[in-house]
């Protein structure tokens, strides 16, 4: 082991049989000499570690040599031609037909598009790329694949991780994910753009990173899939889709920074964290709630919503923006919920904490429910606040809505053009606004 980790090493001035006499001397000679030609083949096949090129118009699969000048016409040719660690380099063209969307691997790979997803096209209706072991992707457009890239290392036990960079995912049929990853290290989506179809599903990774990307375009119910992961970051994410975007379920920390989601069904749901952080993150047009925390924790700050136009459900289960559930403690601060219409801007329920600290909630039709809600023995807690001018369909209904077994406490809220009457289910605490607000 010594004498292979020394020979790797690119500045060690001896040479490799030099290494192999001292490093391990004691040991017999025959072990020695199988140990240095080992090394050797190490050594070999990490300077042999070369791109293979692919062209579907000028490629041949018979005479090709991968070379430059000699390349492959099918991707499955240059994919068998590869050793661990090669990168198949494919030129600008449409990659079609069995040869090009049934790739199977069970060694690291790196495939870009020489030219760009602009210029490089992979079409059909099977899964392009299935591997057990670490695999790289970039400048290349998917379309109307199934799973157009699967990484699966249950059976090989590996850290297999993916990268995908600056690549686009279109028209995946209903039922199947443009992504699908299990049992990896780690997941990292960057510069890309999904249109029509379910973007990602994940089991057990030990880190999820999107940034940079954009989502258009979705109907399907979880464009995000992420079920049992360590670590999920979201980073600098534009949605504008009808979808449900982001579900997480028992993930260790989740963060969101710098994102928009605009006219989703439900932005993102976040169950059973251990923490949760959003920051500058804007949620506009949804049509159920636009964040909902069950069975976490999760902190906000400096986030949006607005414009929220809702059905007509009975229930304030589906019209919130903000739902807290299940036992979540929720702290939000500098939050600002406008101009939505027919829901509660805030919900808490089911034995959960809210706490919110220089919010405003301005400008609000609330239909038939109450701008902030408060059930089931939980509790809200909101200082240093403006309440102003929210309006419901009827006087009837409550700027406040609770349970006797909840409890609502506001301090240095100022509230002022608000209609309708408050709450009389529940005792509300109320301390005056001092000072600036």
């Amino acid at each position: 082991l010594r004498c292979c980790f020394h020979s790797l090493h690119p500045r060690t001035p001896r040479s490799l049989l030099h290494i192999a006499a001292t490093a391990m001397a004691p040991v017999p000679y025959a072990l020695r000499v199988v140990c240095a030609l080992l090394a050797l083949a190490v050594v070999q096949r990490c300077a042999a570690a070369a791109s293979l090129y692919v062209d579907p118009l000028k490629g041949n699969d018979l005479t090709g040599t991968g070379a430059a000048s000699q390349p492959f016409q099918s991707i499955a040719r240059g994919a068998n031609a590869s050793l661990a660690g090669d990168t198949l380099v494919l030129r600008r063209g449409v990659y079609e037909g069995a040869a090009n969307t049934g790739v199977v691997l069970n060694r690291p790979l790196c495939v870009r598009g020489e030219e760009g997803a602009e210029s490089t096209l992979v079409r059909g209706s099977g899964t392009p790329f299935t591997t057990s072991a670490s695999f790289e992707v970039s400048g290349l457009t998917f379309e109307g694949c199934k799973s157009c890239i699967v990484v699966d290392a249950r059976r090989t036990g590996e850290n297999a991780s993916l990268s995908v960079d600056a690549c686009w995912f279109s028209d995946v049929p209903v039922g199947w994910y443009a992504i699908h990853v299990e049992y990896g290290d780690r997941l990292n989506i960057s510069r890309s753009v999904f249109v029509n179809g379910a973007v990602l599903y994940t089991w057990y990774m030990k880190e999820v990173a999107v940034e940079s990307t954009r989502l258009y375009n979705f109907t399907a119910q979880g464009m995000f899939m992420l079920h049992y992961a360590r670590s999920v970051t979201v980073q600098r994410v534009l949605s504008d889709s009808t979808g449900n975007c982001f579900y997480m379920h028992a993930p260790g920390r989740v963060a969101f920074a710098d994102c928009v989601f605009r006219n989703s069904f439900s932005p993102v749901h976040v169950q059973t964290a251990g923490m949760a952080t959003m920051a500058r993150c804007t949620f506009s047009g949804s049509t159920s709630y636009s964040v909902r925390c069950s069975d976490s924790v999760m902190e906000a700050h400096a986030c949006t919503f607005a414009n929220s136009t809702y059905g007509t459900p009975n229930s304030y289960f589906w019209t919130t923006d903000l739902m807290v559930d299940m036992g979540s403690s929720f702290t939000g601060s500098r939050l600002v919920f406008s101009g939505n219409a027919g829901a509660a801007s805030v919900s808490a329920k089911q034995a959960s904490n809210v706490s919110l600290s220089q919010c405003a909630a301005v400008d609000n039709n609330a239909g038939n429910f109450a701008v902030f809600v408060c059930e089931g023995e939980s509790s809200l807690a909101i200082e240093r606040s403006v309440i102003a001018n929210n309006t419901r369909a009827a006087a009837a209904y409550a700027l406040f809505d609770c349970d006797a077994c909840a409890e609502i406490a506001l301090s240095g809220v100022r509230e002022s053009g608000n209609s309708g009457e408050e709450a009389t289910n529940c005792p509300i605490s109320r301390m005056p606004a001092r000072g600036n607000n």
